[in-house]
């Protein structure tokens, strides 16, 4: 279970929608590698849209 998903399910952050189910890369580094973190700290994630979200976005 990634960082986002354990954090949204406490309440703590509210990400969109389509963001926790569909981290593909998560890193520990800095405060938290470190174990100097707290609730806080920055945390770093890769997601990828699905291809519905993809198709559905409007260009410029």
């Amino acid at each position: 279970m990634s960082t986002v998903q354990k954090l949204t399910e406490r309440g703590l952050v509210k990400p969109p929608k389509f963001l926790p189910n569909n981290i593909q890369y998560e890193t520990i580094m800095g405060s938290v590698a470190y174990g100097v973190s707290n609730d806080l700290s920055n945390h770093s994630n890769v997601y990828i849209r699905s291809q519905e979200e993809l198709l559905s976005l409007s260009l410029p």
